[in-house]
C-alpha cells in the first residue's frame, strides 16, 4: 500500500487512516523512526512490554508531575524516554 503526503511547514505529517489501521496503531503508540540504507524510512511501532497504558492508582505522585507539564513537554520527555530506551535495546544494557 503506497500512499503519498506532504510535509507541512512545521515538519508534521498525518499517517493516513488505513495505513494506521493497517498497521495496527492506536492513539499515545509510540512509532521509532530508522533510515534505511537506500534513503528510505522505516516506520515501526514499538512495543514497550513491561510498560502499562495506565499508570496504577497508586502512583499519583507520578500522576502528579505529569499532570503539571503542558502537552508539548509531555511529548518531549516521551520521545526522550523513547530514545533511552531504544539506545538501551541497541547496547544489550538491561532496564535498570
Amino acid at each position: 500500500m503506497k500512499t503519498l503526503r506532504i510535509i507541512g511547514r512545521e515538519g508534521r505529517i498525518t499517517i493516513p487512516y488505513a495505513i494506521r489501521k493497517a498497521a495496527g496503531f492506536r492513539p499515545d503508540d509510540v512509532v521509532s523512526f530508522q533510515l534505511t540504507e537506500d534513503g528510505g524510512v522505516l516506520v515501526r511501532k514499538e512495543n514497550f512490554p513491561n510498560l502499562e497504558r495506565n499508570l496504577p492508582a497508586s502512583d499519583s505522585s507520578v500522576r502528579a508531575f505529569l499532570d503539571t507539564l503542558t502537552e508539548n513537554q509531555r511529548y518531549q520527555a516521551l520521545a526522550y524516554l523513547s530514545m533511552l530506551w531504544a539506545e538501551n535495546q541497541n547496547t544489550g544494557r538491561k532496564e535498570e
